[in-house]
């Protein structure tokens, strides 16, 4: 009971606005700002920022350390043929270098002379990068780049999910007012049409109008009755309309009491706005904001697909050492280059994925045009 007691005091105090003439007018200010927070499409927006966070940290995980171990042994009849261990880590950087340790142990019988190391183990250290294909970008940081180019979206995104709720409840609070209004004028005209009824029948009474006149007067009466139950009819489903934009703290629907009104309409001031001002709020739409950042992730896109043109080359350097303690001395150094060129045809190579691109781009230029 002190629950609803609270709360009936908390929506009454932050909810209605007090006037000179009425306690229980709900105003269009505060009203919108009850819908702004807790609506739930208020809070889906709110979580579309949460969406872009998550976004960015699971690109980020492509650069996480990686941990392995292989293990390659095969014995037969108590013969050992082959035993080789390894264990390393790789951890990749933004720089599009990627740093290496391991540890090699390899023995016996018949292991291939490759894979000859000391009795104790083999250390290397050192770092693999590509100088041709992937040097400018690859695809872990084409991901981690539109990632964020997302991130950023998000923002615009939320902006476009309010603004639209903002219109929706702004239009459904004015027809809950024009819905009052227009019962409020009916009311007063079927009064009106009563009185004057009630005239017609005195001044057919003394003799200063003919009968005909009465039934017209009623038929008046009737006309406007009619339209004031029409005017009801339509305030009460508008009414339970409004009731959807409205609900509590804790995510239930709520529904106004009878007896709350809307704001006048002769009480608002609608604010003009010049053409500068609206040049303004046009160039910041969260809709062209969005379109800009589908292109700059289309760009990135395009620049990862040129890089698949470009010959692969991948230098890999490691110094090799027995003793984690002496890499300065090391007197071993194992270099692998290893290198193709891609074979594009001209009319196939690249026609999906620039087709795709181009595609795209005609798509967002004539939704910026549709804007």
């Amino acid at each position: 009971m002190m629950r609803v007691i609270l709360f009936t005091f908390l929506f009454s105090t932050c909810f209605f606005r007090a006037y000179s003439q009425t306690t229980d007018t709900l105003n269009y200010d505060s009203f919108l700002a009850w819908v702004i927070e807790y609506h739930p499409i208020a809070t889906q927006a709110e979580l579309q920022l949460l969406m872009g966070e998550m976004e960015v940290r699971s690109a980020r995980g492509g650069f996480d350390p990686l941990v392995y171990g292989n293990l390659d042994k095969k014995s037969y009849s108590e013969t050992l043929y082959y035993n080789k261990q390894e264990a390393g880590i790789s951890i990749p950087t933004w720089a599009g270098i990627e740093l290496n340790g391991s540890f090699e142990r390899n023995n016996g019988k018949y292991l291939n002379p490759e894979y000859t190391v000391p009795s104790d183990g083999l250390f290397a250290a050192g770092a693999s990068v590509n100088l041709g294909q992937g040097l400018i970008l690859d695809q872990r940081r084409a991901t981690l780049r539109q990632a964020q180019i997302y991130q950023e979206s998000t923002e615009s995104q939320k902006q476009k999910l309010l603004n639209n709720l903002y219109l929706q409840a702004t239009d459904m609070y004015w027809r809950w007012s024009l819905a009052h209004t227009n019962l409020e004028v009916l009311k007063e005209g079927v009064e009106l049409a009563e009185f004057r009824y009630e005239a017609v029948k005195s001044s057919f009474k003394y003799g200063d109008l003919p009968a005909i006149d009465t039934v017209e007067a009623f038929s008046q009466v009737l006309n406007r009755q009619y339209k004031l139950q029409e005017a009801e009819n339509t305030l009460f489903s508008v009414t339970q309309e409004l009731n959807t934009y409205l609900w509590d703290e804790e995510g239930n629907p709520i529904n106004l009491n009878e007896g709350i009104v809307p704001e006048s309409l002769e009480t608002t001031n609608l604010g003009v706005l010049n053409v500068e001002e609206l040049r303004t709020f046009v160039a910041n739409h969260p809709e062209l904001q969005l379109v800009d950042f589908e292109l700059a992730s289309l760009d990135v896109e395009k620049r990862l697909k040129a890089q698949q043109i470009i010959p692969v080359v991948k230098l890999k350097y490691n110094f090799l050492t027995e003793n984690l303690n002496d890499f300065e001395g090391a007197g071993f150094l194992k270099i692998i280059i290893n290198g193709g060129f891609p074979f594009i045809h001209p009319y196939f190579g690249e026609s999906l994925e620039e087709l795709w691109v181009w595609q795209r781009q005609r798509f967002i230029q004539r939704k910026i045009r549709g804007i």
